[in-house]
């Protein structure tokens, strides 16, 4: 039983994040219309997973392995599934386009959260071990937990009013670097400075780049009223 849920683990994690993200879309964004909503969750897993496979391809060109269909990388995620939504939704108001990606931001938290579980099962992205005391690292565990965190932070920020529309995707890819480039270091894999660690710097630039231009526009509207 346990080899067979291992096996499909990524597509029950997929379908388990797909719900979970439903249900809690649906409780924080009480204006958007159910079938809507379940359209916007499996345009938002789809393209998650599409950039998902297209960035770890991406990776494995770079550094000159072999080639294997099926890797997956975090970092699509935040760097090429955003460029995706941005051409669907493109006709879209510039106030509608930041209400679906803080959409897409809190959608993705939950089925972060289940593609660790499907690690765990998986047996990949494990962690070293510490100072040999048969002591492993809790690499998955630990993004769990960040992945946890993070959507409590959000659902709280979006409940309380306390804070601007679009910003959520650059807040979470500016915690997430930081939370990565630390955790990368207890990572196995070859050396210490990997592509994951430049990956991690350049999501807390672009986050906290946009981030800095979403608040002066906000800024500037609260100025004009």
């Amino acid at each position: 039983m346990y080899e067979l849920i291992a096996e499909y683990s990524i597509y029950i994690a997929l379908l388990l994040g797909y719900f979970t993200g439903f249900f809690v879309l649906r409780s924080i964004f009480k204006k958007s219309k159910n079938n809507s909503l379940w359209l916007l969750c499996l345009i938002f897993t789809f393209f998650s997973l599409l950039s998902a496979f297209i960035f770890a391809s991406f990776e494995e060109l770079i550094s000159l392995h072999r080639f294997h269909f099926g890797s997956i990388s975090t970092y699509g995620v935040y760097f090429i599934c955003p460029p995706f939504l941005f051409c669907v939704f493109r006709k879209k108001s510039r106030e509608d386009l930041k209400e679906l990606f803080d959409k897409y931001t809190v959608y993705i938290c939950p089925s972060m959260i289940f593609q660790r579980l499907h690690c765990m099962l998986a047996g990949c992205c494990g962690g070293k071990e510490i100072f040999r005391i048969g002591f492993f690292w809790p690499t998955r565990e630990t993004e769990i937990i960040f992945y946890f965190l993070i959507l409590l932070f959000f659902c709280n920020r979006i409940s309380t009013g306390k804070y601007s529309k679009g910003t959520l995707l650059p807040l979470l890819m500016c915690f997430y670097g930081v939370f990565r480039f630390v955790n990368e270091f207890f990572r196995t894999g070859i050396g210490l400075i990997r592509m994951a660690h430049i990956w991690s710097v350049l999501s807390i630039m672009i986050g906290y780049a946009v981030y800095i231009e979403l608040k002066k526009h906000h800024n500037r509207q609260e100025t004009i009223w």
